[in-house]
């Protein structure tokens, strides 16, 4: 038989596949990328919350152990570190123009009580311009690390409003 009398046809090749939808293994790629690029994410952040207390807290340690200054610097040096903690924490409108007892009110408002302006912590705004040489200087230290464990957590550059955090009251 002769070959180009038989009825063959040519062949026929498929379609070309189109990119247009993806296979599944690419859409559970694509979430699998996402969840994990926001885990980090959120990771990076809630690792860098406690940033500005750790370094408050450092920064007072070096300031405890400075035998350098006399105990009256060394609490100006302490009223000097809080308002710069303050002002890495706090909007700045809040409390950036605060001093005497308006000063110690909001470091108040913080603890709950009153030992900044009705107690301890009075020598912070009265110890630079007194003689007085009988500071209780450790315990002002302490008082401070409370209230330096008393901060909201948040990062770097961003600032709460104390209107936020309210009055937490301590249950002693």
């Amino acid at each position: 038989m002769d070959p180009t009398q038989i009825p063959l046809r040519d062949y026929q090749l498929p379609e070309a596949i189109s990119w247009w939808p993806p296979a599944l293994g690419w859409w559970v790629l694509l979430a699998l990328l996402l969840v994990v690029g926001f885990g980090v994410f959120f990771l990076r952040k809630w690792i860098k919350r406690g940033v500005i207390k750790k370094q408050a807290k450092q920064e007072m340690a070096r300031l405890r152990q400075n035998q350098d200054f006399s105990e009256t610097e060394r609490v100006q040096q302490l009223s000097i570190l809080i308002r710069r903690i303050c002002l890495s924490v706090f909007l700045r409108v809040e409390m950036a123009s605060l001093t005497g007892q308006a000063w110690l009110l909001f470091l108040d408002q913080l603890m709950g009580r009153t030992d900044f302006s009705q107690g301890l912590g009075r020598a912070l705004i009265e110890a630079p311009y007194s003689r007085n040489t009988d500071l209780e200087t450790e315990k002002l230290f302490d008082l401070c690390d409370q209230w330096v464990d008393r901060l909201p957590k948040c990062l770097p550059g961003h600032q709460v409003s104390m209107a936020s955090v309210g009055n937490r009251v301590d249950k002693d």
